[in-house]
């Protein structure tokens, strides 16, 4: 009953294709969907106040999302 044990495969997992995506030095997703929210209250509301309060907006989010975000290394 001694079954040969073959030893396990290992398989090489290159950095770049493990690092996490980021845009504008912020997680992708979550500056993409903070863009998406913008872009629909401006053109919700279609006023020169609305334009500003959402880029406004905008950078403030980004801003705050490059803070939060993981270092890749």
């Amino acid at each position: 009953m001694a079954d040969s044990v073959a030893p396990l495969a290992t398989a090489r997992i290159h950095r770049a294709l493990s690092r996490p995506n980021h845009l504008m030095g912020a997680d992708r997703e979550l500056v993409l969907v903070t863009g998406l929210a913008t872009v629909i209250l401006i053109f919700v509301v279609l006023t020169w106040f609305s334009v500003l309060l959402g880029i406004a907006i905008w950078i403030g989010v980004v801003g705050v999302l490059r803070i939060m975000r993981k270092p890749t290394r």
